[in-house]
Parts: C-alpha cells; structure tokens; sequence
C-alpha cells in the first residue's frame, strides 16, 4: 500500500488528499478531519436518544461510518461531514441508496452538514472551502 493510500477506493484517496492540501493552508490551519469515523461517534449519547429507533439502530451498527469528519482542532467541535459516492456503488435503489438515505436524515435531525460529492464532480474543493468559510470568522 503506498503510504497515501488510505483507502481502496480511489475517490476517497482523492479526497484525503484534498482535504490534506486544504488544511495545510494558513487560513483553514484551524480544522483537521478523521476518515471513517463511526456513525455513533457523530451522533452522540444525548442525540441517539431522540433519533427514531430505526435510525439510532443504523447508527448505532459497528460498520456505520462517515467517510470524513471535518472538525475544529481547537474545540474538537464537528463541523461537518463528507461522503464520496462512487457512481456505480450508490446507484438508485441499491442497498448503499438506502444507507446513504438514512445518514442523510441522521445528519438533518442532528443538525450537522453532510456534504455528498459523486466521483465525477470538479467542485469539491471550491464546496469545501465555502464551508469552512462559514467557521472562519
């Protein structure tokens, strides 16, 4: 595996590196990210009881995961989070749809962002950077 490499899927590999350059600027040097955080890291103790049961129980499962979790370096405050949809893999109707339609909502009732970038998108940095901006001041 080449040591930037952290994934198997090229997209997010793409991704890490993205979010790598994009911290590593001066003005963005307050905010890191983790990649595959636990869903039931996200949600927490006191959110997870006022999520319906079936989403609780969808987050609650040891292979619920965000792809990357951008936070506050400082407060470790989440700040948001980013999911990169392979076209193929988050088809319509496929069983990864109905997962990814779950975490949507989880991250609507718990009121954090969650930023969807397919592979063939090319406005991932500039989407980034407009969130950010926004914990800038």
């Amino acid at each position: 595996r080449e040591s930037n490499r952290i994934s198997e899927f090229d997209s997010e590999n793409t991704m890490n590196a993205l979010l790598l350059k994009i911290v590593s600027e001066p003005k963005y040097s307050k905010f890191n990210f983790v990649f595959e955080m636990p869903l039931k890291q996200v949600v927490n103790k006191t959110y997870m009881q006022e999520l319906p049961k079936p989403l609780a129980e969808y987050a609650n499962r040891s292979w619920s995961h965000v792809d990357f979790v951008v936070y506050n370096r400082v407060t470790k405050e989440i700040l948001f989070g980013i999911e990169v949809d392979g076209y193929n893999y988050h088809k319509k109707g496929s069983v990864q749809a109905e997962r990814d339609a779950k975490k949507d909502k989880i991250f609507e009732l718990i009121e954090l962002p969650l930023l969807r970038f397919n592979t063939r998108n090319s406005n991932e940095e500039r989407d980034i950077k407009e969130k950010l901006n926004l914990y800038c001041q």
